[in-house]
């Protein structure tokens, strides 16, 4: 079996340990992430042909598939493609992938366990010249992905919230803002998340690193929402603290002038 991860990279590793993973041409890698990407469904080699030789004629283009195709069986020592009705597939039997076991996980509703699986970008850092249709798909791939990592976190921030739990409610709101650190939204939700943990200048701090790396990136001032949240921690940061309220059971008391209690004085009515 072979290990692929394609979330936050690329990197290629087989089960036995005494085995280095193949030398692979780069079109023969960019052969394998679309077969990763069209898991169950598989692709057509029209389709391969357009993503992968777009400028070559029918003939060498069909060739050069022809030879990546080889490559890519006698890299391993097992049977790793399947065809079926004109479409390639990899044998789930033969391959683990950590995009394959995000999207299960969140077709069951195992949101926790997909987001342990999220290690960054689909494909972070791969790219090959030339290939224009390649890079388009793995880009809208790219930011499907995301959105389908962020609606996971915003989901399990919610339940946190819903049960209780302030300290989760706080981890996963921090998730979201490491995704999107320059979002509005994330960013008040941490700050309201910080705030009801007993947090309140965590919460101040976080809206002014917010704003100041909103300012810095987009030219911009942060948004309005975000804004008014740092004036009002701001204000109850700077709010006197109330006077001291003497207890209930001093309020029925005599007064008490020096250390004793005078006594009530006696007027003589005659």
């Amino acid at each position: 079996m072979i290990r692929l991860r394609v979330l936050g990279g690329f990197s290629l590793v087989l089960d036995r340990s005494d085995a280095p993973a193949p030398a692979l041409r780069p079109r023969v890698l960019a052969l394998l992430t679309l077969l990763v990407g069209h898991a169950s469904a598989g692709v057509s080699r029209d389709k391969l042909l357009a993503y992968l030789w777009p400028d070559s004629d029918s003939a060498h283009a069909r060739n050069s598939l022809k030879q990546a195709l080889f490559s890519l069986r006698h890299a391993f020592d097992f049977q790793l493609l399947v065809n079926g009705l004109g479409f390639l597939r990899l044998d789930r039997s033969a391959v683990d992938v950590d995009l394959w076991r995000f999207e299960s996980a969140l077709a069951v509703g195992r949101d926790s366990v997909a987001v342990s699986l999220y290690g960054g970008p689909f494909l972070d850092g791969f790219y090959i010249t030339g290939l224009a249709e390649l890079e388009r798909w793995v880009e809208t791939r790219r930011q499907r992905l995301a959105n389908q990592y962020e609606e996971a976190l915003f989901g399990l921030a919610a339940r946190a919230e819903r049960g209780g739990d302030r300290q989760s409610t706080v981890a996963w709101w921090r998730r979201l803002v490491d995704a999107e650190p320059l979002s509005a939204i994330p960013a008040l939700g941490l700050m309201r998340a910080l705030e009801a943990a007993g947090d309140p200048t965590g919460a101040l701090d976080h809206g002014r690193k917010h704003s100041a790396m909103v300012e810095s990136e987009l030219d911009a001032p942060a948004s309005d929402e975000v804004r008014a949240l740092m004036r009002r921690l701001a204000f109850q940061g700077r709010a006197p603290k109330p006077l001291h309220q003497p207890r209930l059971e001093d309020r029925n008391r005599p007064a008490r002038y020096g250390s004793r209690a005078q006594p009530a004085r006696m007027v003589s009515t005659t």
